[in-house]
């Protein structure tokens, strides 16, 4: 039986069994990131505050020598995430964080990169008694790294990372010291 599995499945399935302190959310998020198509249609989100979204996101994991998270598209996946794979409750708390901090900075996309990247490590700081705020971040990781550009460019996955060498046993010397 023949088992076609994507990078991207893999890597996410990899990601869950290898995390051990993992939320329900970030269970859920991995459990359901290959799903994710990337497409360009809004689910729950509005224009503006996807705006909001992608212009954190891109300054939780900016580009650098590979592309950030604008580019992969995370903004996009954590409004599929919202309308999709949480419940009522979690996606509500995470709109609303998204609306109180739009509120507390209302000239936030007018405002210089510097006071920008400024404002979110300020929240950042508070990130263990910012439930909605920990979420969101959660999920831009998670749809960073579960994203074709995450696994392929940013973890830059290699399936052979080199040539098999046979070692004779006589150079391999004794198993237990």
């Amino acid at each position: 039986m023949e088992n076609n599995i994507s990078r991207r499945q893999f890597v996410a399935a990899l990601t869950a069994v290898m995390g051990t302190a993992l939320t329900p959310l970030s269970v859920k998020a991995l459990a359901f990131a290959p799903h994710f198509g990337g497409n360009k249609k809004l689910n729950i989100l509005t224009t503006n505050q996807l705006k909001l979204v992608k212009t954190i996101v891109n300054i939780i994991i900016p580009e650098t020598k590979t592309p950030g998270a604008e580019e992969a598209g995370v903004h996009l996946f954590i409004d599929h995430m919202l309308a999709n794979f949480m419940n009522d409750v979690e996606s509500k708390a995470v709109i609303i964080s998204i609306d109180d901090f739009n509120l507390k900075n209302a000239q936030f996309l007018s405002l210089s990169s510097k006071k920008q990247l400024q404002i979110v490590t300020e929240l950042d700081s508070t990130m263990k008694e910012n439930d909605a705020y920990r979420s969101f971040k959660q999920l831009t990781v998670m749809g960073y790294y579960t994203s074709e550009i995450g696994a392929s460019q940013e973890l830059s996955f290699d399936y052979v990372p080199g040539p098999y060498r046979e070692i004779p046993l006589k150079d391999v010397d004794r198993a237990w010291y």
